[in-house]
């Protein structure tokens, strides 16, 4: 028997070449011809050549329940993470970028917030928006091991059989409402007690009226932009708890962030109750860097502002934010990406005309409040991935809960500072109605125009003569 390792190595093959292997459980020889076209059955070379992915739905390789598998060209994971920006944005659209040290100033350095943390008056009309960039996904089932998983890809390059997540500008900030207007801006309490959307014509103050009356094409958003900033997480850390993420050496990421469990001992109101008015803009300092800042309470406790994806301020606690895209009407879930809202306090099907959405098939267990965790997320073929519940799976943990019922309810992501430590980037609810508007209800401005990047001075140019 000769010891193949002592063996001359070899720099070149042909197709005609073989490899032995075990193939299919038989010790046998495979012609590189056959191996190449066994991987690009399932378009492995060129997905790993062009994107990076996420193991949805399975265990982590190293047993950690709250741990992900990233792996394929982590070049294009690093492209795409540099690929989101911040801008600050007018009503019509036109943009300038942000300094990647410091969001208080523009990428050419002109200052964008004054001494006292709001906006100076050459920029008192615009908007902070994050613009996620345009990704290709595809999902793909493989076997390991014999055992089937979901393997989401991601990429800056368009994907064979895949989909595309839009490059939607969303507010960095829970909307504010300024002068009638929804904003995304600095030194704001967030807005609440008012309904999504001017459901039966008898409540013209509700958000989405608010967004339309800054500009347009602003709207609310929804549940693309709260996939994104999932995905961002478990691709940036490979961790799919929120709350308790670390870097490498075991310092948190964001920490427990706005959700009610930083009060000092002994006090006897809630969270939210001390949360509730702690204003936007703690994290601009940090400029396009994930981290918390610390912030003071109402009563004087310290607890902490934090910012995913290096741009969104406080995606969980403090308030819930309402989904201005997706929409549960019994066991269907439909997503659309216009930029529009159901007139009706119970939608139906017939609710969105001629509207293009998207119909889900969610998890139709009836599910009560805090019991039921996050372990499995929806993956629906060509349509994606979406970070909606689909049932129970062991070995898997978001750290979060999800709550739903039908007939056409309106979706909620987060989790309010009462909830603790059942906030989260997956943390979701669907049992509200549209015309619900309580105090911990709150919502995210996004754009869906045109989006015109000038710099800072031409922005400030475009402004004054507004």
């Amino acid at each position: 028997m000769q010891d193949v390792t002592l063996l001359t190595p070899v720099s070149s093959a042909v197709d005609t070449d073989k490899l032995l292997g075990i193939f299919g459980g038989t010790v046998a020889p495979m012609t590189l011809a056959a191996l190449k076209d066994h991987l690009q059955q399932n378009d492995d070379e060129i997905l790993h050549e062009t994107a990076f992915y996420l193991d949805i739905n399975v265990k982590a390789d190293d047993g950690n329940a709250r741990h992900c598998n990233v792996g394929g060209n982590l070049h294009m994971l690093a492209l795409w993470r540099n690929a989101w920006r911040g801008v600050i944005m007018d009503s019509e659209g036109n943009a300038s970028l942000l300094s990647d040290t410091d969001h208080r100033y523009t990428a050419d350095g002109l200052q964008i917030v004054d001494s006292t943390g709001g906006l100076v008056s050459a920029f008192a009309n615009v908007n902070y928006m994050g613009i996620p960039p345009l990704t290709y996904g595809r999902l793909q089932t493989i076997s390991v091991s014999g055992v089937s998983r979901n393997r989401l890809w991601l990429s800056l390059i368009p994907l064979p059989g895949g989909f595309i997540i839009d490059e939607t500008p969303v507010g960095m900030f829970k909307m504010s409402v300024v002068g009638g207007k929804g904003r995304s801006i600095p030194n704001q309490v967030p807005a609440n007690s008012v309904p999504i959307c001017n459901y039966d014509g008898s409540h013209p103050n509700n958000f989405f009226d608010y967004a339309q009356a800054f500009g347009k094409n602003y709207g609310l958003a929804g549940v693309e932009f709260r996939n994104m900033i999932i995905w961002y997480m478990m691709a940036a850390y490979g961790q799919r708890d929120s709350q308790n993420a670390t870097l490498a050496d075991g310092t948190p990421i964001w920490g427990v962030g706005l959700d009610g469990t930083e009060n000092p001992t002994g006090s006897s109101s809630d969270g939210f109750t001390r949360q509730r008015n702690i204003k936007t803009g703690a994290t601009l300092s940090l400029g396009k860097a994930d981290g918390k800042v610390a912030v003071t309470d109402s009563a004087g406790g310290t607890c902490h502002s934090v910012k995913v994806a290096g741009l969104f301020e406080n995606p969980w606690g403090q308030y819930w934010e309402m989904d201005g895209h997706l929409c549960s009407i019994g066991t269907k879930v439909l997503h659309w990406k216009s930029n529009f809202m159901p007139l009706a306090t119970t939608p139906t099907e017939s609710t969105f005309g001629n509207i293009p959405y998207i119909e889900l098939t969610r998890h139709t267990a009836q599910i009560s409040n805090g019991t039921h965790k996050m372990n499995e997320v929806l993956t629906d073929g060509a349509q994606g991935v979406y970070m909606i519940p689909n049932g129970t799976l062991s070995g898997v943990n978001y750290g979060d809960y999800f709550y739903y019922d039908a007939n056409g309810k309106l979706w909620l992501w987060g989790g309010n500072s009462t909830a603790g430590a059942a906030c989260g980037l997956v943390d979701s609810r669907s049992n509200y109605v549209w015309s619900d508007s309580y105090a911990y209800l709150s919502a995210r401005l996004d754009f869906h125009g045109t989006v015109n990047i000038v710099s800072g001075q031409r922005l400030k140019e475009l402004l004054a003569k507004a």
